[in-house]
């Protein structure tokens, strides 16, 4: 028997691997992760949705134990099958670790870990992005009923549940678990600038600003992410041309990503600016280290989409200190919507999404006034309540 939690995870993630990272940090040799692949970190790796390669440059793989099985069948990560069991029965039945950590149940590599698990009585944990909310109105009543019943015969046998955030903790509450059955590790990004000072902050602000050619009284909107439709990147612009004009000749967009809708959104930026007077700069794919310098090259920064089981940009956007504009089917709007420079929309509505930019767009920049709110929604905090777990298993007899 391993003395230590296996994770089984379909791949490296840029938002995941620093949690594993700080846990080992707390706990080294209390966990290993199963990854079913590494194609996310292979030399011209395509992202589907960004519509090119990519290639993060921050280290998924280093800081913690794991190991690969190489799963893949055909495209890896393109569907349930692309991901199969092959290696986990027989590492599962070798090894037998104190408890397996189940982070999805998408591909048949988990459904593989997970029954495996119950084959040989490895008690299981799971900390899924599972939710009810998303798409619930377009579920009929039977349809609703065999997921619900689905997902109660999947809990039955999990001894603990780590939610990430009110939606999720929701949905495991309704489908058996108790609370002394849950605890809660907030999904997290890296804060990429808690070490610099107000001054070197300020400093990287204005470079970038400069770089781009903007006045410093320009009150900066920004989009972060992929420009695919579930986005929703171009009610930003309908709302902007709803604006007052004096308010739309103070403001100048800012996309950072890329995607397939960036050829038509570039024409709506040219009809806006045209109309408006309000220029857009498209900025492309930028790599995990060079974030930081154009969220606090913005003030604002925008999540308009129309189905977001969380929305990780905000949790950037705040640690930089932007003042944060979210449509009401961003699943973080629980967490975040309620704070201070914080606004809620309803999704699609362009003219509630003008009222909103408009009343945050001439707040004063404050790189720090969510940093003692954020303090919980931390890597480290993550991997502390996760560890925390994990050591009961680890030391149990």
């Amino acid at each position: 028997m391993v003395n230590k939690v296996y994770i089984f995870d379909s791949h490296p993630v840029q938002y995941k691997a620093p949690v594993y990272q700080a846990m080992a940090r707390m706990a080294p040799g209390t966990f290993e992760v199963i990854y079913a692949t590494d194609a996310s970190v292979r030399s011209g790796h395509v992202d589907r949705e960004f519509g090119q390669a990519v290639a993060w440059d921050t280290p998924l793989l280093q800081g913690y134990d794991f190991r690969i099985l190489n799963t893949e069948h055909g495209v890896p990560l393109s569907g349930p099958r692309s991901l199969t069991g092959r290696g986990v029965w027989s590492l599962m039945r070798r090894d037998k670790p104190k408890a397996v950590l189940l982070t999805q149940a998408y591909y048949r590599f988990d459904h593989a870990a997970y029954l495996s698990a119950l084959c040989l009585r490895v008690p299981i944990l799971i900390r899924q992005e599972t939710q009810d909310a998303m798409q619930a109105g377009t579920r009929g009543r039977l349809k609703a009923a065999a997921r619900h019943l689905a997902y109660r015969a999947m809990y039955a046998p999990v001894k603990h549940a780590f939610s990430f955030g009110h939606l999720n903790r929701e949905h495991l509450r309704r489908h058996g678990f108790s609370d002394r059955q849950l605890s809660t590790a907030h999904f997290s990004v890296v804060d990429a600038v808690s070490h610099m000072s107000t001054a070197e902050k300020q400093r990287r602000r204005e470079a970038l600003r400069a770089r781009l050619g903007l006045a410093p009284d320009t009150v900066v909107i920004g989009f972060f992410g992929k420009l695919i439709d579930i986005k929703n990147p171009g009610l930003i612009m309908d709302a902007v041309a709803q604006m007052p004009r004096a308010a739309q000749q103070k403001l100048h967009l800012m996309w950072v990503g890329a995607g397939r809708l960036q050829s038509s959104l570039a024409a709506q930026a040219l009809r806006l600016q045209t109309s408006s007077g309000t220029a857009s700069t498209f900025c492309g794919f930028v790599n995990q280290s060079g974030l930081p310098d154009y969220y606090l090259a913005c003030d604002v920064v925008v999540l308009p989409s129309r189905r977001e089981a969380w929305g990780l940009v905000i949790n950037e956007a705040l640690h930089a200190g932007c003042a944060v504009v979210m449509s009401d089917t961003v699943g973080c709007k629980y967490e975040f919507g309620h704070w201070d420079r914080a606004r809620v929309f309803p999704e699609g509505s362009a003219a509630s999404l003008a009222h909103a930019l408009a009343s945050v767009m001439d707040l004063p920049r404050d790189f720090d006034w969510a940093t003692e709110g954020m303090n919980a929604y931390t890597t480290e905090a993550a991997a502390q309540a996760m560890v925390k777990v994990m050591r009961e298993f680890v030391h149990a007899t």
